[in-house]
């Protein structure tokens, strides 16, 4: 299950992904520095919302909630194969907070959602028609989505 952390860096900075000199499309490499520490920690191949592309860029981030895809099959493949973690919502030194979850891991939840109903109709079904070997394996269809559904991100840290 993804473990959403919500972060105050003392220090930040951005860094384009690369792989194998290929720059990956909405995705960074954050180096970030926590107060009463000298070493900066390195988070590779992170996933960040054009909105809060822009508030980074600016400098306005004051703290960021994160938010591991790396358990999840269908959210890292709503990612892209590179992401191993993604911003999902944003505080503004300002005190505003948003929410900027990607649309691709929506979708993916939603995706997964759906695909569970389905198995759960086909397990119905199966049943009914006295058929326990495919109700069987619709039951556990259904109990593999719908755990891969819960593991996809979908709401920051403080929500």
């Amino acid at each position: 299950m993804s473990h959403p952390a919500l972060i105050y860096p003392v220090g930040l900075e951005l860094f384009p992904s690369e792989i194998a000199g290929e720059p990956l499309v909405d995705t960074f490499d954050l180096r970030v520095l926590y107060q009463g520490s000298l070493d900066w920690q390195h988070l590779m191949h992170v996933r960040i919302s054009e909105r809060a592309q822009v508030d980074f860029d600016r400098g306005e981030v004051r703290g960021f909630s994160i938010a591991s895809v790396e358990a999840s099959r269908s959210a890292s493949s709503a990612c892209g194969r590179a992401c191993f973690s993604v911003v999902t919502g944003v505080e503004l030194r300002s005190g505003t907070r948003y929410g900027c979850v990607p649309q691709s891991l929506t979708r993916a939840y939603r995706r997964q959602i759906l695909r569970s109903l389905y198995a759960l109709m086909a397990t119905l079904a199966s049943i009914a028609l006295s058929h326990a070997g495919f109700a069987a394996v619709g039951g556990a269809l259904m109990l593999d989505y719908l755990r891969d559904a819960r593991t996809i991100p979908r709401k920051p840290a403080w929500e």
